[in-house]
């Protein structure tokens, strides 16, 4: 890649990431990260490549599939097989939890956006409040690498909610 494409690509991610922002009004307790970090290389390929263990799997421990609960929302992760680090920390199977609302896992290699219904824990987060207005909710906690790349269904998992008054 040429210095100038190097140095364009670098201004396009500084550029990316400036506009995400930071906002945790709608989840509670503040501990929301919407920041995108990390550093592309070569080909845009990244420091380290996605990988995923054969024994690496994610769940919720709270709350149950088909809970009844009430807002705000506790929800508690845990992960095998892979190491919890903050987003823009890349390592070989590593990364941290995203939260899905009434949406499946994200494809191998798609990177996950910022939004409501895309909740980055990019600090490391292994437990939250979510505040959610009453309703049926599917519920998917979706692992991805240091830039937010999804490790696919292989790192998900969901459960379904009703958030009551």
């Amino acid at each position: 890649m040429s210095p100038l494409a190097k140095t364009l690509l670098s201004l396009f991610a500084a550029l990316y990431l400036a506009s995400c922002g930071e906002s945790s009004d709608h989840h509670g307790e503040g501990d929301v990260d919407h920041n995108h970090e990390g550093e592309a290389t070569d080909e845009g390929q990244t420091e380290e490549a996605l990988y995923v263990p054969e024994n690496g799997s994610v769940s919720f421990l709270v709350p149950a599939n088909g809970a009844q609960v009430k807002s705000p929302v506790a929800v508690q992760f845990a992960v095998e097989g892979m190491e919890i680090l903050p987003a823009g920390t890349p390592g070989k199977a590593t990364g941290h939890h995203h939260v899905l609302v009434n949406q499946g896992p994200f494809t191998f290699g798609q990177v996950i956006p910022a939004d409501e219904t895309h909740i980055h824990f990019g600090k490391g987060q292994t437990e939250a409040l979510l505040d959610l207005s009453p309703g049926k909710y599917t519920l998917t906690m979706q692992f991805a690498d240091f830039l937010h790349r999804s490790y696919g269904e292989a790192m998900a998992a969901s459960v379904d909610i009703e958030v009551v008054e």
